[in-house]
């Protein structure tokens, strides 16, 4: 299916090559190295690792296959749309792929953003400091705004990237709480008839026998042995006897 680039796309591209600042493109360049597949494969991959030594692996394996699975969605809508890139003489970096979604804006989106979730839900002190939550999407507003100024995107490229980045996101969260619910409720719900405790087990059995013995003493006392019964009486001290003979 061939998608090609808009109108505003051609113009917004004509106005940034138009507007190009010598200064500007290494900074764009190394920006844009940062949203590349490997820089984002490493974010994901340390996150994760670090997640799940925190014990934290429902948020370690959102991040982990929700960038995976994500990765799978931008190549194969990249083939679905088959949208050209911008003309070569415009683009400061050389390569030849599709052009819809970037998959450098879509990805940049998507780690970073199941980053933030995951820290929002197993990190208390994120949630007291939620404002360092935005370092995220202005990278990714970099790294978008890095495709179009060297001029192998067009902008309808990184926003498509941004808007399936958080759709992606929405379904690796659903997806997550439908799988937590089960084994939440397996946790919570101790099964019935469970066994006991060895300290459970040795509760038991201590209250059994002094049950057992204070039964026995009592039938002794009812049987008429006098010794038994005294043992259960308490004991009086020799002064009160004394006062009282």
């Amino acid at each position: 299916m061939q998608f090609p680039a808009l109108e505003i796309d051609h113009d917004i591209t004509d106005w940034v090559v138009d507007h190009r600042l010598d200064w500007l493109e290494t900074p764009f360049r190394v920006i844009t190295t940062v949203g590349n597949t490997l820089a984002m494969t490493i974010i994901a991959i340390v996150a994760g690792l670090l997640f799940a030594r925190a014990h934290r692996r429902p948020q370690a394996w959102l991040i982990v296959i929700g960038s995976a699975t994500g990765y799978l969605v931008m190549v194969g809508l990249k083939h679905l749309f088959a949208r050209d890139r911008p003309p070569r003489p415009d683009r400061l970096v050389d390569i030849d792929t599709y052009a819809f979604p970037s998959g450098h804006a879509m990805m940049s989106a998507l780690v970073l953003g199941l980053v933030v979730v995951a820290l929002w839900q197993g990190t208390p002190w994120i949630r007291r400091h939620r404002a360092i939550l935005l370092i995220a999407p202005a990278a990714s507003l970099l790294i978008g705004a890095s495709r179009v100024y060297l001029g192998v995107h067009w902008a309808s490229d990184v926003v498509g990237g941004w808007l399936f980045a958080l759709v992606w996101i929405g379904v690796a969260v659903v997806v997550q709480r439908l799988l937590a619910q089960p084994l939440l409720r397996r946790t919570v719900a101790a099964p019935t008839g469970a066994p006991l405790h060895q300290e459970d087990r040795g509760a038991e059995q201590s209250d059994a026998e002094s049950d057992q013995a204070a039964d026995e003493r009592r039938g002794r006392a009812d049987a008429g042995d006098p010794d038994d019964y005294r043992g259960d009486e308490p004991e009086r001290h020799p002064d009160v006897d004394h006062h009282l003979r």
